[in-house]
């Protein structure tokens, strides 16, 4: 199927689709690289990307809208952009490294804020409940040699300036967040006495009064991607001892869980599920080639899925994801040199052909917390499943292949602790919580 998307001409490949399911590559005339993307109106998704003309090696940036359906709808010649975010109105709000823009829903420009004149930099923003936005800025009036991210701006929602402060102390802001209360949550680094480097989040009231701060020594300071649920929770991830950490703590920064991933895995974006689950997507390396790595931490119930995508033929890079009101998931990323989405309805895995997921697939460990033995229900009997468990630092621990067994049992001399029992079949990787007591 060939389509024309306004500004270069492309191909689109539709690999598997139904209405509420696709797999559709946006192939365009020399490259596309998507950059980065956002939740969009009506389950669609904006995406930021760069592309080339000629061979020459001349590119243009570029902001397009897909729908729900994965279709181009409008296209719009852009800057580059750090970030982009769906705003209240059905809208669009971008930073660049000096400009913040409001764009409404078909990529008009309605207002620009430029903090150049002030001296400043965009590190960071968010819209808050009373639709105006905080803007996390670089400018240090402290050390001005040396500049930190500790300066905050407030606008309304026409992009004027209200208000500005700064935040004196050792810290580098990464990130700012809202919060239900029309404050928000700054994630980023702090610097002790000793000179160590620990992750840290500081909460700000609607008038960017400090209301506390919470330091995570353990962690050290690799954490930068960090999400706020509707209640106010907060999730991030960090790296420890090589491993991603997903961490979820309450509304005062008290820590709640830490799962562990693997060590091949890299994670470039997380959001919050409609389900108050944790989505991330990135990479994964699979023989010699990248493949799509997405995790989906849930909470109700509770285990970690680790969803490997792609073929082992070519490259492939997870660069957003987030739930629909349908509560399936939509996939940007990029493959070689095209776009590439990818949409599943709920109840269907992340295949190049779209299969029904068994709900074989949805095993049960009992008891849970246990001691030996224990058992591993509702296996599917039909296929070979590599079952493996691994401890809380990705060392596998016990490996079994099965076939033909609904149920086993397992009877090893375990040390207490927490560990993930991880089952595949081929197609996907399901994986629980177990713990020894």
């Amino acid at each position: 199927m060939k389509k024309l998307i306004f500004l270069l001409p492309c191909f689109v490949f539709e690999i598997g689709f139904s209405q509420t399911s696709f797999v559709k590559k946006y192939f365009f005339q020399h490259s596309a690289t998507p950059q980065i993307a956002c939740e969009g109106t009506n389950d669609g998704v904006l995406v930021s990307w760069y592309t080339t003309f000629d061979t020459c090696g001349c590119g243009k940036n570029l902001l397009t809208f897909f729908d729900k359906n994965g279709d181009s709808v409008w296209t719009k010649l852009d800057y580059g952009r750090n970030e982009i975010h769906h705003a209240f109105d059905n809208g669009y709000y971008l930073s660049w490294y000096d400009q913040l823009s409001k764009i409404d829903s078909l990529g008009n420009s309605q207002w620009d804020f430029n903090v150049l004149l002030l001296r400043d930099n965009i590190q960071s923003v968010t819209q808050v409940s009373d639709s105006g936005y905080f803007l996390l800025g670089v400018k240090d009036t402290v050390n001005c040699c040396t500049p930190r991210n500790k300066h905050l701006y407030k606008l309304d929602k026409d992009g004027n300036m209200l208000w500005e402060k700064y935040y004196y102390g050792d810290y580098n802001f990464t990130s700012i967040n809202a919060t239900s209360d029309n404050g928000a949550i700054v994630s980023g680094q702090v610097t002790d006495t000793s000179g160590a480097v620990h992750q840290m989040f500081l909460k700000l009231d609607g008038n960017g009064d400090s209301l506390w701060i919470k330091t995570y020594p353990e962690f050290g300071s690799s954490g930068k991607l960090c999400v706020v649920f509707p209640n106010d929770d907060i999730a991030f991830i960090t790296v420890r001892n090589n491993y991603a950490l997903f961490v979820k703590t309450d509304s005062l920064g008290s820590i709640l869980s830490i799962d562990s991933t693997t060590n091949n895995t890299l994670l470039s974006t997380i959001t919050a599920g409609r389900d108050s689950s944790i989505l991330t997507t990135g990479y994964l390396l699979s023989q010699a080639n990248f493949n799509i790595g997405v995790l989906i931490r849930h909470f109700n119930p509770d285990y970690l899925n680790n969803i490997p995508i792609g073929e082992n033929a070519s490259d492939e890079f997870g660069k957003f994801i987030y739930q629909t009101s349908d509560y399936g998931y939509y996939i940007v990323a990029q493959r070689d040199t095209g776009i590439l989405l990818l949409k599943n309805a709920p109840g269907h895995p992340f295949f190049y052909a779209i299969n029904e997921l068994s709900s074989e697939s949805s095993f049960q460990l009992f008891p849970n917390p246990t001691t030996n033995p224990f058992s591993i229900k509702n296996l599917s009997s039909k296929k070979t499943l590599l079952l493996q468990i691994i401890n809380p630092i990705g060392e596998i621990v016990y490996t079994e292949k099965l076939f033909g067994k609904s149920e086993y049992i397992i009877d090893a001399n375990f040390t207490r602790g927490i560990y993930f029992v991880s089952v595949k079949d081929g197609e996907r990787n399901v994986v629980r919580k177990l713990i020894i007591e």
